[in-house]
Parts: structure tokens; C-alpha cells; sequence
């Protein structure tokens, strides 16, 4: 058995080349390169490599391997990123082992930013999302004039309908993804909602065009349903009254809210945040906030309770309609869009200028 390094002092040490001492920015597979022999006596036949995170602590090991034949250089597989990292070599002959080198010092590069996923229908084929709009009656929320299921419009509405239409009817909607292809949660370092202006009918467009609308994390399941107009919601759709028919909102319109985990309730009392709507064509809205952010989290960590958002106007009393492009709007870039920025991969990753945008 080959004594180890440093037992005999009279075989050239080597002298390490690279990375060089107090080197920063190092990729995290770095090759460890050492200067050859110049002599032919003893020449080496094998190399030890060592690599630790702590001054002259050369017993918890990053990296402790020998290579034979390949004895100036050694590429190391994977570091971690933004370290501080201490590295030796020592040599073999037929004699035994050299002593080690110095130690030399460099730092790997910081980590890469995180991975942008986009998750709207139609990107990378995906089909997650899911979207509807509900209308109940503005004079009186516990009823509603038309209890319709309206799962495949082309437009989501939040708002109340302005004086010059025959009903009084107000809009609320309905907005989740599924996001289940991510699995960890603390690797999320961002998420937003980019939402598009849409003219769905001329009656509905407002007079103001912009809105301040709210945004609350729901507390029930509920089902989309393929519903367009005139049509009663059937089997587990949704309607004003009903989450999944025929399974009833504790209170019309999906209004009842609480904090409280233990409590029944359709959505959360505090809101994820607030944004202006803007009813343009073509108009981007973005939404986030750091409850929205931690609420993505918790819908990774737990996708069970991921039911979505609900969407709707601050100010209950504006007769204004805003119209939102849903994601059955013929045109890719203007449905709904979840993006998160997380360090983990998934194959929705892209870019936010990438078809989503125009």
C-alpha cells in the first residue's frame, strides 16, 4: 500500500497553476491544473486532488480524489456556487507519495438567476388554466338575475354594468393554474399575473375604461364548466350560487371571507393585493405581491388547496365593466399568464418576451 502524501520529502511537489490563488468568478466545474515534472527521474504515476470550504480543514472534503496516469490537471464535476474553496495536489511515484502542494484559494461563481416559467394556455402546449366569469345581481349580491355558467367565453369581467343597460348586474372571476410540474416551493423567488384588455361587447365597455380591482386567494374548489350564455350551470360547474353545482358558496358570489383556516369560506378576508384594470384592447396588466408570491409557494408546496384567485372591483359601486381577455381568447398572447421565476427547471421555462408578450 502507497504511504500517504507527504511521507517522503524528496519527490518534487507540485505547483499548482490553476485556478490561481484568490481567483473569483471560478465556474463551479472548474480543472485543476498543476505544472508537469520537467525531469525524467521519478516521474509521477499518479495524483491526489483535495478541495475544502475551510482553511487548513483537510478532513470535511468538497472533493478527495486520486487519478492515475493523468497526473497535471483533474476536472472536478460540481462545485457549489458563490464558494470559497481551498485546493492541494501531491504526487505518486514508485517510491510513494510526495508532500502536498500549497494550498491555493479561489471562489466559484455566484449562482445564475432563476428560470422563468410561463404557464398560459397555448405556450408549450400547455392547457392548465382555467378561467370564468360569474354575474350576480348589483342591487342585491344574494341573487342573481341571470345564474348562468359562462366557462367558455372569450372574456373574463369584473365590475358592475353601467346605467345605460336594461339589468344591474355586476361580474366577478375566476382565474387558477395548474402549476403541479413544480415541486419546490423555497426555489421561487417571484411570481406575477400578466392579464390583457379585451373589448368582449360594446355595451359592456366602459365609459372610464380603468378600475381598481382586488384580488383574493379561494378557500373552495370549483369547476370551470363550458357554459356561454343562457345556459343553468350543470353538474359540478359554476355559477353566482354555486362553487360546483350543486354544491352551493357559503354565500352567493363566492362573498364569504375569513382568515381563519379552520372556518368554511370562499375566499380569504385580506386580500393578495390590488392592480388597475384596464379595459383596452390589447392593454397588459401585471399583478403581484408578496402575499400573492407566498400564496404560489404554498400552492407548490400544497397544490390541494390551489384553487385560484378570485378577481373583482374595489369599489362595488362603479358602474364600470372591465373586460379581460380569458383563456379561450383566440389570441395566444392576450390569455391569462402565470409567471414564476424559480430555481428549479421545469419545460415551460422561457422568456417573458417570448410569444406571451406583444
Amino acid at each position: 500500500m502507497p504511504v500517504e502524501p507527504g511521507d517522503i520529502p524528496t519527490l518534487e511537489i507540485p505547483k499548482p497553476l490553476s485556478p490561481a490563488n484568490g481567483i473569483s468568478g471560478i465556474n463551479t466545474q472548474p480543472v485543476l491544473t498543476v505544472d508537469f515534472p520537467s525531469g525524467d527521474q521519478d516521474r509521477p504515476i499518479a495524483a491526489r486532488w483535495q478541495i475544502t470550504a475551510q482553511e487548513n480543514n483537510w478532513k470535511d472534503l468538497l472533493y478527495d480524489r486520486s487519478t492515475f496516469d493523468t497526473v497535471s490537471h483533474v476536472a472536478i464535476a460540481a462545485l457549489p456556487f458563490d464558494q470559497t474553496c481551498y485546493w492541494r495536489a501531491s504526487w505518486l511515484n514508485g517510491t510513494g507519495w510526495s508532500q502536498w502542494s500549497e494550498a491555493v484559494s479561489f471562489v466559484t461563481c455566484a449562482s445564475p438567476g432563476p428560470k422563468v416559467h410561463i404557464f398560459q394556455d397555448g405556450y408549450r402546449d400547455y392547457d392548465g388554466t382555467r378561467d370564468v366569469d360569474i354575474r350576480g345581481n348589483g342591487a342585491d349580491l344574494t341573487q342573481a338575475i341571470r345564474d348562468w355558467n359562462q366557462g367558455r367565453q372569450d372574456v373574463l369581467r369584473t365590475g358592475r354594468r353601467g346605467t345605460h343597460l336594461p339589468t344591474d348586474e355586476t361580474y366577478r372571476s375566476f382565474l387558477k393554474f395548474d402549476i403541479s410540474v413544480l415541486s419546490k416551493s423555497d426555489a421561487i423567488s417571484n411570481a406575477y399575473l400578466v392579464l390583457t384588455g379585451w373589448e368582449h361587447d360594446w355595451r359592456d365597455f366602459p365609459t372610464k375604461g380603468h378600475a381598481l380591482n382586488s384580488v383574493y386567494r379561494v378557500r373552495r374548489e370549483w369547476h370551470e364548466g363550458i357554459g356561454i350564455m343562457n345556459r343553468n350551470p350543470q353538474d359540478g360547474e359554476i355559477s353566482w350560487h354555486y362553487n360546483q353545482y350543486p354544491q352551493r358558496w357559503v354565500e352567493p358570489g363566492a362573498s364569504f371571507q375569513s382568515d381563519d383556516p379552520m372556518m368554511e369560506a370562499d375566499i380569504e378576508a385580506t386580500a393578495l393585493g390590488d392592480f388597475t384594470a384596464i379595459s383596452r384592447v390589447g392593454a397588459k396588466m401585471t399583478f403581484s405581491s408578496n402575499r400573492f408570491v407566498d400564496a404560489v409557494k404554498d400552492w407548490v408546496a400544497n397544490p390541494e388547496t390551489n384553487y385560484g384567485v378570485l378577481i373583482r372591483a374595489a369599489d362595488h359601486a362603479l358602474r364600470e365593466t372591465m373586460n379581460i381577455a380569458s383563456r379561450e381568447h383566440p389570441v395566444g398572447s392576450h390569455r391569462p399568464k402565470l409567471v414564476i421565476e424559480s430555481y428549479e427547471r421545469s419545460e415551460f421555462e422561457g422568456c417573458v418576451t417570448h410569444f406571451s408578450d406583444p
